[in-house]
């Protein structure tokens, strides 16, 4: 069974350069990469998520209730938080969302795939790891 990861942020720049980051990280993922808050809601439909990694501040609310929504219908589902507007007020409801990493942008990408490895390795439910240790 292979691993689904998705990006969703709307800055053109960042994604292709966070996706294809991800991709190099976890070759043998399928990583989707969307721009809009409909067309992410359109991949969890189709492909039910691993791991979803967002930027939520472009997005207003509507990316706090993509992440909440996700939680709701897949809660194993993990969800890592890229902020390129970090707000205490933002801090405070991710929170409430029970999300599995956060960072702030720009975050080094190295700190990134920290991160990504520790979850994509982890086994919350006693299950097998996302992807196995090489």
């Amino acid at each position: 069974m292979s691993v689904h990861i998705l990006l969703l942020d709307a800055d053109p720049n960042a994604s292709m350069v966070t996706c294809a980051f991800i991709r190099r990280l976890a070759p043998s993922a399928t990583v989707g990469c969307e721009r809009t808050a409909r067309a992410a809601w359109l991949q969890f439909q189709r492909i039910r998520p691993d791991l979803l990694v967002i930027d939520p501040s472009p997005f207003g609310p509507e990316g706090l209730l993509l992440i909440e929504l996700l939680r709701q219908q897949h809660p194993d589902c993990r969800v890592v938080v890229l902020a390129s507007k970090p707000t205490p007020a933002l801090r405070r409801k991710l929170a409430d969302l029970a999300i599995d990493a956060y960072l702030e942008k720009p975050a080094p990408l190295p700190l990134l795939g920290d991160q990504l490895r520790a979850l994509l390795a982890a086994t919350p439910t006693g299950e097998r790891p996302l992807i196995p240790a090489a």
